[in-house]
Order: structure tokens, then C-alpha cells, then sequence
């Protein structure tokens, strides 16, 4: 069963704000821990399946998360996705946006959200 329909806002971390179609948690996350998730309330696989509405209600939320993690410590950059089925990372088969606050002295700041995909033990073998 879906952990964010069944738990709903008390599925992973702390609720900061919702709307009427979505709603904001943290995200127990040890190696960034400055993030947060994005969660429609209705169950979709994928952000393919979003309505319009729901699309902005994310944003909106999108919006406030970015405050949110400015009031903790002021962030040098932010990473912002979606991983979409299992190939592409997502686990939890509920469409959620996660929000990275990135920070200039990371190991890996400034590598982007491409970086992994971007190296040579990922490339697919040639048909």
C-alpha cells in the first residue's frame, strides 16, 4: 500500500503547510538534510498524471518550501525533481517533487542533478 495514501501527511516527515491538493513535508534525509517533499493528495503514479490544478497547487507549495529552507540556513543553490518509475529512482510509486537546499561547500556542489547520469559507468551498452 502506498505509505502516502495510507499515512498520509504523517507518511515520512514533519507536515510545514499543505492546500487543499497537496501538502509540504520534510524529508529525513542524513546527507542533505535541508530537504523537503512535494506531495499531491490524490494518488498519481507520475507527474504525467497531474491536473493543471494540482500542478499549481505543487508550485505553490514548491514556493513556500523555498522559503522554508531559506529560514533555515540560507542556501547557495537548490535541486528540484521528480523521479518518475523505478528505472528513473522512484520508489514510492506516489509522484512527489523533492526540494534540495544545495550549499557551496558540499563535496559535490555544483554537479547538478544530471551529474550521475552524466558518468561513463552509467551509459547503456550499444545494441
Amino acid at each position: 500500500m502506498c505509505p502516502f495514501c495510507s499515512r498520509g501527511q504523517d507518511a515520512w516527515g514533519e507536515l510545514l503547510g499543505q492546500n487543499e491538493l497537496a501538502y509540504l513535508i520534510t524529508l529525513p534525509e542524513p546527507v542533505l538534510p535541508n530537504s523537503v517533499m512535494v506531495i499531491p493528495k490524490r494518488h498519481v503514479v507520475t507527474p504525467f498524471e497531474l491536473t493543471e490544478a494540482e500542478w499549481l497547487s505543487l508550485y505553490d507549495l514548491m514556493k513556500l518550501a523555498k522559503t522554508h529552507l531559506e529560514g533555515i540556513e540560507q542556501p547557495d543553490g537548490f535541486n528540484i525533481g521528480f523521479n518518475v518509475f523505478e528505472a528513473g529512482g522512484q520508489h514510492v510509486p506516489h509522484v512527489h517533487m523533492h526540494v534540495f537546499a544545495r550549499y557551496s561547500d558540499e563535496p559535490m556542489a555544483g554537479k547538478g542533478i544530471r551529474y550521475a547520469l552524466k558518468q561513463a559507468e552509467n551509459a547503456r551498452p550499444l545494441k
